[in-house]
């Protein structure tokens, strides 16, 4: 069984996944704080097992404090029993393997998941909850293009595409606020094509005239589903990212941002920061490729 075959039927089976999570991160944790140096674990009270479509999903946490820099980090790991199997196949999320404890995923109580910014992420980036819910996103087959009627059709409304710009939106509010309170459709698109011998995976459009008065929708952006077929959940989230940072509203008023920088590789290579915009993009990839001693 390949590995798309797979994530289509385990998906049937983890349906209510999502929700079950968002019920047992809601149910508080009484832990007890560790001084800096102390090994010892702090364990929440137990919770005990829930059946999720015939399997059973049990909750174990821990609570592990190292000294570091003068203050405690903290991580706790959550246990189950099969479920991780699916998510070290699909996600490639980091697991711990210790001689009494098997296939448990860590859990960085100190770092925000990418999309959300809940507390909490794993190795992947992504909280469980984003974890759970990028089980749903599946990239469409040329033959699901197809209308009620049979009719090809180029464009598939997306409900998973828009809630991850939902929560970019939300999350990165200094970037997208003045997209808080416009509405924006999310699409697949059957062929994304190329330009300049590149394959285009997705766009954003503005919405004017005739289509906006029967859309009432400000912004379109669709993902190319054949050029984005290999994509993981991440590689979709910074690509909703930057279709985002194209639309732009100061007023009331609509349009499409361009890129911050247009240029060529070769000629940053030969000739370096010579104008304003590439010197822009050297500070910020400076910033996020300079390696990170503490977490702040």
């Amino acid at each position: 069984m390949n590995l798309r075959a797979e994530h289509h039927d385990l998906c049937g089976i983890l349906k209510n996944l999502s929700s079950n999570l968002r019920f047992f991160f809601s149910r508080p944790l009484q832990m007890r704080d560790a001084s800096p140096g102390d090994s010892s674990l702090a364990r929440p009270a137990p919770v005990g097992k829930r059946d999720l479509q015939g399997g059973n999903f049990e909750r174990s946490c821990r609570l592990q404090s190292c000294d570091l820099t003068g203050r405690i980090r903290r991580k706790f790991v959550l246990d189950s029993s099969g479920f991780f199997q699916l998510f070290r196949k699909i996600m490639g999320l980091e697991l711990v393997e210790q001689p009494d404890r098997k296939n448990e995923i860590k859990i960085d109580l100190e770092r925000r998941c990418i999309l959300c910014g809940d507390e909490g992420a794993t190795g992947n980036h992504f909280c469980l909850r984003c974890s759970a819910d990028s089980l749903n996103l599946k990239v469409p087959l040329p033959h699901e293009f197809r209308n009620d009627d049979g009719f090809d059709i180029d464009f598939l409304l997306s409900a998973e595409l828009a809630q991850i710009g939902r929560r970019l939106i939300r999350h990165y509010e200094e970037d997208f606020h003045h997209l808080a309170e416009l509405e924006i459709d999310y699409f697949w698109k059957k062929t994304g094509g190329g330009a300049g011998g590149k394959n285009t995976l997705g766009k954003c459009k503005k919405v004017s005239g005739t289509e906006k008065y029967y859309s009432q929708k400000d912004f379109l952006i669709w993902v190319a589903a054949d050029n984005c077929y290999q994509f993981n959940y991440y590689q979709f989230t910074a690509l909703i990212f930057h279709e985002l940072c194209h639309a732009h509203s100061v007023a009331g008023k609509t349009e499409i941002r361009n890129h911050d920088f247009e240029g060529f590789g070769r000629e940053v290579l030969l000739f370096g920061s010579w104008k304003s915009d590439i010197v822009m993009m050297d500070v910020a990839f400076k910033l996020a490729f300079q390696p990170k001693l503490f977490k702040k």
